[in-house]
């Protein structure tokens, strides 16, 4: 162990400061005890077993998109943080294992066993499979679709672009026979005066 006073000339480390920081710390009620941070026995409970159940769904393949079988997606699916899987350190620097740190070894160890990743990667490409097959139904779907609006708008335009010439022609017949009347009429009138 190294001298306090060595300490504060080599390092400059205010011990005295460092001695009030952990009294302060001590003076805390539960600091240091074993208790401190721990979850009940029935949360334990409660928490195991939806670990289990997760474990259970993600051995049999059953791995929510984006997943994997893996810790961190037995986490998520259990709603368990996934630092009660790892060990942690004690406000004693002691290393104390995390309260479902056998739980993930046990989930490790079956899946190794069970040799589930090759077969997850078989039902990864199977999904994928299928979801390109929807989506090139989906495609054609879209593309006769949209043919068909093409078609239509075709369609459309072309008995549009008829009835335009057949307004503006009768358009011009209205004009010209009109105009024939008012000639004709300008003609009537013309001869009555000139008659009178």
């Amino acid at each position: 162990m190294i001298p306090a006073e060595a300490l504060e000339t080599e390092y400059q480390i205010n011990t005295e400061a460092v001695a009030e920081h952990l009294r302060l710390l001590a003076a805390i009620p539960g600091f240091g005890d074993d208790n401190m941070g721990r979850i009940s026995e029935e949360t334990r409970a409660r928490n195991e077993e939806a670990i289990r159940t997760a474990m259970q769904s993600l051995l049999e393949g059953n791995v929510p998109p984006g997943g994997g079988v893996d810790i961190k997606t037995l986490a998520q699916m259990s709603g368990v943080p996934r630092s009660g899987f790892y060990s942690t350190r004690g406000p004693n620097c002691t290393k104390r294992p995390g309260p479902y740190q056998h739980l993930a070894e046990e989930f490790n160890q079956c899946r190794r066993k069970s040799k589930i990743i090759s077969a997850l990667k078989g039902v990864q490409v199977e999904r994928f499979e299928e979801a390109v097959a929807a989506l090139k139904v989906r495609l054609e779907k879209c593309e006769t679709e949209l043919k068909r609006l093409k078609d239509f708008q075709q369609f459309a335009l072309s008995h549009i672009i008829a009835q335009h010439f057949d307004i503006q022609s009768l358009r011009e017949q209205a004009t010209s026979s009109l105009a024939q009347s008012g000639r004709s009429m300008t003609g009537a009138d013309s001869s009555a005066v000139t008659d009178g």
